[in-house]
């Protein structure tokens, strides 16, 4: 009986319109992750640049990457407005390491610097008040 509801329940729901309202939402206040961006560059140490094949950032330039529309297997869904978060251990490579299109594009940049004896103990000590 279950599974003869949930069947005529799937027939009500209209999978075009919550398509559409999902790229309208993603569009409006969307947010992208990408971790580990560290290693989307060259070897360690050496810059991407020196292994890039010639003509690549012609053929792409990376303002065409701002503010874009990128083809989805859901459709199409512009960028103007999506907030990208990126994250990554530059600790053995640098921000000028990653390719040339993202070299520069998030506008706000934060260190964090590495925790010592005395922070671990301020975080567990704290942890035993929650």
């Amino acid at each position: 009986m279950d599974y003869l509801v949930q069947e005529e329940e799937q027939k009500l729901v209209d999978m075009d319109q919550v398509t559409r309202v999902a790229i309208e939402r993603v569009e409006r206040s969307g947010i992208i992750f990408l971790d580990e961006v560290d290693k989307i560059g060259g070897p360690r140490g050496r810059p991407w640049s020196r292994y890039q094949p010639r003509g690549r950032t012609a053929r792409h330039p990376a303002h065409r990457r701002r503010h874009t529309t990128v083809n989805t297997r859901y459709g199409f869904v512009r960028t103007d407005h999506i907030l990208f978060i990126a994250a990554g251990a530059f600790h053995v490579s640098k921000p000028s390491d990653l390719i040339p299109e993202l070299q520069g594009r998030f506008p706000i940049r934060v260190e964090l610097k590495s925790l010592n004896e005395a922070d671990f103990i301020r975080i567990l000590k704290s942890l035993r008040t929650l």
